[in-house]
């Protein structure tokens, strides 16, 4: 399991970072260099970590956020922009089928090209991501939680081999 993945449970959570670094004792950018494989977390600040992600997974047990790709909010940003499927493959060095397949909803954007459509049009990463909360039906909500779980799990397994 990559890093990346604490950055997606506590996302997942509806949890920002400044909110749990403040919680944990670090600075919001450490917590962003941790999820961005560019800083190693001492063994104390993992548990912390490990801690804090379980016990806010309980707190949240009645409400689940999810979180998803804005195709629409990118068909706009292209739009505005005067920007093709074409143009914007080149602009982010990738095969222009990869760009139609997000607009499209087939597929979401690695991280990577998240990221580099986030730099390129100048926008907060919040405005390319739809948030929702679901109601806690008790079937949905313990499949989602057994998912988060086995995210969890893989975040001890990192943390725990790191």
């Amino acid at each position: 399991m990559k890093r990346k993945h604490i950055r997606e449970i506590r996302k997942g959570l509806g949890i920002k970072a400044t909110e749990m670094a403040q919680e944990i004792g670090v600075s919001s950018g450490y917590i962003c260099n941790i999820e961005m494989g560019r800083r190693t977390p001492s063994k104390q600040t993992k548990l912390k970590i490990e801690s804090y992600l379980r016990h806010k997974m309980k707190e949240n047990q009645a409400m689940i956020r999810v979180v998803n790709f804005d195709a629409d909010r990118l068909a706009e940003l292209m739009e505005e922009n005067d920007i093709s499927t074409t143009d914007l493959s080149n602009i982010l060095n990738c095969h222009y089928q990869t760009v139609r397949t997000w607009l499209r909803k087939d597929h979401k954007p690695t991280t990577y090209f998240f990221n580099q459509l986030v730099e390129y049009f100048k926008i907060e990463e919040n405005e390319l991501l739809i948030f929702t909360e679901e109601p806690s039906n008790e079937a949905s909500v313990v499949s989602k939680l057994e998912n988060l779980k086995e995210k969890v799990r893989n975040l001890e397994e990192l943390l725990t081999t790191a």
